[in-house]
């Protein structure tokens, strides 16, 4: 009879395999999402790394990073504390559940009524192995616990909080137009943020490829009627003046904020060679109306960027950052541009309107790498998979720059690290 429970377990296995399915998926779309609960520790643990790279990067004067980390644990303990009552079984797992005990003891009692019990035992049955199952201890991804504090945000639009944990969560992941959507409702709810304003023209320039003008420099001028003293606005304000040629008003800006920040920071160090590189343009001469002029001896870097010969996998929507780095000193973009791989083979123009967001313009730095990069996640700072290919050391003005896209991004991390 060994036969005969063997085929009553497996009809039996089967039936239950046709009903519980659809059952257990319906369930588990209403459980798959993260709490959330989830959503904001992981998006504060991101503002947390984020505040300590601006702090040792010199952007955040310690006495800001204390202030804004104090607020961070504030919010954690909150989180953490909170305790939400566990959400109950949906109706449709507890059905699953019923069937799958209801079904296998139904037969077996039927059988005990009507059957022949002893015969369908086995003379010395084997003991039962139960198999732990071991949960998933990765928990969701940045992606999706972002996209689960968007979604949740449309059903509270007044969370002022909430939407800046999003438009930095976005700024993080290199998302600069969903950021800056992002700080445009923020703003709405708090118009008079000189932190949000600026964050907010940043954001707005990023995804630009760092263009200033327009929007992002009122942004600026906002924040700055509202704290003249915001070292970020500052930073922004001397870049902007410098992209329109107008060096005596980068170097007033660039030197309001050096009280504000250590030093001997790396952040200090780059203000201090851009209002270098001001100076020198206004010992350069006015140009018509009294404005400085560029001088004709500090022309853009061009070159030509296309993917080595053999080079297999790269989509045509896939992201193609170029940009220029300090050839000795601090390794983050001095100016970058985005563009698309369809775009290959592409010849290339980097100049200073192009810089990054309060560094140094381009044109102060006598020589720099080039690097060009493939992306397919879009992000700013390179991923494991990336495509990548770098110059050797030119001139900042150089010409004829050639670049080939085809080393291997083995380890993730920043383009400065």
């Amino acid at each position: 009879m060994t036969a005969f429970l063997i085929v009553a377990v497996l009809l039996t296995a089967a039936t239950l395999l046709c009903i519980l399915p659809p059952l257990l998926r319906q369930g588990q779309e209403r459980g798959n999402s993260a709490s959330p609960q989830q959503v904001n520790l992981a998006v504060l643990r991101a503002q947390m790394k984020e505040l300590e790279a601006d702090r040792q990067n010199g952007a955040l004067p310690p006495s800001a990073h204390r202030a804004a980390l104090r607020e961070l644990e504030r919010r954690v303990a909150e989180e953490t504390q909170a305790n939400p009552a566990p959400q109950a079984m949906p109706p449709q797992r507890w059905t699953a559940l019923l069937l799958s005990l209801a079904l296998p003891l139904g037969a077996a009692a039927l059988y005990f009524q009507v059957g022949r019990p002893a015969a369908a035992l086995p003379a010395a049955p084997p003991p039962t192995v139960v198999q732990q199952g071991h949960a998933d201890d990765g928990g969701p991804d940045m992606n999706a616990l972002v996209q689960g504090l968007a979604e949740r945000l449309r059903h509270q639009p007044g969370d002022a909080d909430g939407w800046q944990m999003l438009a930095r969560s976005y700024s993080a992941l290199g998302r600069y137009r969903e950021a800056a959507q992002a700080y445009s409702r923020l703003n709405t709810l708090l118009p008079n943020d000189a932190d949000v304003l600026a964050d907010y023209a940043d954001a707005l320039a990023s995804a630009e490829d760092g263009k200033l003008a327009g929007q992002p420099e009122r942004l600026i001028t906002r924040a700055l009627a509202i704290d003249p003293k915001h070292v970020k606005a500052l930073a922004l304000a001397g870049s902007a003046a410098f992209a329109r040629a107008d060096f005596d008003a980068a170097v007033r800006q660039w030197q309001a904020l050096l009280p504000f920040v250590p030093p001997d920071s790396p952040f200090a160090e780059s203000t201090r060679a851009g209002i270098a590189a001001a100076q020198a343009r206004l010992e350069s001469g006015p140009a018509q109306g009294g404005a400085a002029r560029r001088p004709a001896s500090a022309p853009a870097l061009s070159g030509t960027v296309r993917l080595a010969p053999g080079v297999q996998g790269v989509q045509p929507d896939d992201t193609l950052f170029i940009y220029a780095r300090a050839a000795e000193g601090p390794r983050q973009p001095i100016a970058i541009l985005r563009r698309q791989a369809s775009d290959l083979p592409f010849d290339f123009t980097l100049d200073d309107s192009q810089g990054m967001q309060g560094g140094t313009p381009l044109s102060a730095y006598s020589r720099v790498i080039v690097t060009a990069r493939i992306s397919r996640s879009g992000k700013a700072m390179p991923q494991v998979g990336d495509l990548e290919g770098d110059s050797a050391a030119v001139a900042s003005s150089a010409q004829g720059v050639r670049l080939e896209i085809g080393r291997r991004v083995t380890a993730a991390s920043p383009p400065h690290n």
